[in-house]
């Protein structure tokens, strides 16, 4: 073992440093006697010269322990215990040889690993910026570069300087938040969603910006949404249109004779007459239902301002609930709640929320007049970052062709639905930084899931 081999050759020295020692008192005595100081003279320099080797020894020993142990503690890897040579100071070279090749590899290994990170994070469209408390850049990627216009960005006052109403939007942005912001920049006006993550590395706060450009997103968005709104419209419109169309030519061909002059009010008879008042009655009838429908737009807009507070979760679920006490008795369904302990509070406005979930019982309660045995089930979880309620039923669901459509406003499945509910419950959840999901297996089981970040 190495240390057998460093032991012995310290004995080695000490015992040779003794002797000399035991040799040189002896000889002293001898040459005091004889007034001969010659040869303790010698023997002087001899153990002068072996303590210095001594010391010299043991501090190579000691140079060689301190490289190997900062050596292991840069590597953090294990040393291998195999006897290699016989000489320690060999053995000991050798093992640091061989750790340095590993960390050189180790190294290799995590520069190729760092060069992929970065190239990955430099071409993807998603702009990244990351910065510690000293509001230091400690990352930013090409995307980030390009938008604010500038290669080299050291500071955060660099992108004040830049862009000052992205440097608020970003220093104003809450933590696990993420927002839709428009931009002027030199070139053009964009939209970004940003969003803000900030963790600990070691005893350093990082605070990552994360933003993307989604204007070609929301003008496909914004496409779709008026495809479908245009079709709903269309679709209302000539339903009332074609009727009025067709009575007002009943009542035309009633009042002109086969020449297509008008005729005489004394040649209508009795039949005549009650024709033109039925025809004329249900053109009033269409037109106050083409008036509604256009009026129902008009609600879209009227959402209040969100009055934010801290409300019990529980109490705005069974304060909803006793609502519809009444019609879930007459209709026999039952309606179980799993609403977690009442400690949970949401920051929202609670009638804008109790209309959120009147409108999605109300629709269960719809779904379930055919179901043999309905069910509504209520279901609040919880995480750290978020809140999440549940709405489920057993009734007939949402067909998957029109499950895309629902949340689109006058677009209804119901015969005296106005379609409005679901797009005005979607824009609540918007304002309240949250979002509105629905899952349903027709006949089966239909799931609305309301998530609100905490």
């Amino acid at each position: 073992m190495r240390s057998r081999k460093v032991a012995y050759n310290l004995s080695i020295r000490s015992i040779l440093i003794a002797i000399t020692s035991v040799i040189f008192g002896y000889i002293s005595i001898i040459a005091v006697e004889k007034e001969t100081f010659f040869i303790p003279f010698l023997l002087v320099i001899l153990i002068i010269y072996q303590l210095i080797d001594l010391v010299r020894y043991v501090k190579n020993i000691n140079q060689k322990v301190i490289e190997l142990i900062k050596t292991l503690r840069a590597s953090e890897l294990p040393i291998s215990t195999e006897n290699q040579k016989e000489s320690s100071f060999e053995q000991i070279r050798d093992t640091i040889q061989d750790l340095m090749n590993v960390i050189n590899e180790t190294k290799y290994e995590k520069e190729i690993h760092k060069q992929y990170l970065n190239l990955i994070i430099n071409y993807i469209h998603v702009g990244l910026i990351s910065f510690n408390q000293k509001n230091e850049i400690v990352l930013i990627n090409n995307t980030a570069k390009n938008l604010l216009g500038k290669n080299i960005i050291i500071n955060l006052t660099d992108i004040k300087k830049l862009n000052e109403d992205f440097f608020n939007e970003i220093s104003n942005l809450e933590n696990r938040n993420n927002k839709l912001i428009h931009l002027k920049t030199n070139s053009d006006d964009i939209a970004l969603t940003i969003s803000k993550s900030v963790f600990k590395v070691k005893n350093e706060t990082i605070t990552n910006i994360t933003f993307q450009d989604i204007r070609n997103e929301i003008v496909q968005n914004e496409i779709e949404s008026w495809r479908k709104l245009i079709k709903v419209l269309r679709h209302e419109i000539l339903n009332s249109i074609t009727p009025i169309s067709t009575l007002t030519e009943t009542i035309i061909s009633i009042l002109n004779n086969d020449n297509g002059d008008l005729i005489q009010l004394n040649q209508l008879n009795e039949e005549d007459l009650d024709d033109i008042r039925e025809s004329m009655k249900s053109i009033k009838s269409r037109s106050e239902g083409l008036f509604e429908f256009v009026n129902i737009y008009r609600e879209i807009d009227r959402i209040p301002t969100p009055k934010f507070e801290n409300i019990s979760i529980s109490k705005l679920i069974e304060s909803t609930i006793l609502l519809f006490n009444n019609e879930l008795i007459n209709k026999n369904i039952k309606l179980k709640t799993s609403v977690e302990s009442n400690i949970h509070t949401l920051r929202a406005d609670f009638n804008l929320l109790q209309q959120v979930i009147i409108n999605l019982i109300k629709n269960s309660i719809e779904a379930l007049e055919n179901t043999i045995k309905p069910n509504i089930e209520i279901h609040t979880s919880f995480t750290n970052d978020s809140v999440k309620i549940d709405v489920k039923d057993n009734g007939s669901g949402i067909l998957k062709d029109q499950i895309n459509q629902i949340f689109v406003p006058m677009f209804t499945t119901k015969e005296n639905g106005s379609g409005i509910g679901l797009f005005l419950s979607q824009q609540i959840m918007q304002l309240h930084k949250g979002n509105i999901k629905v899952i349903s297996d027709p006949e089966k089981e239909t799931i609305f899931s309301l998530t609100f970040m905490s």
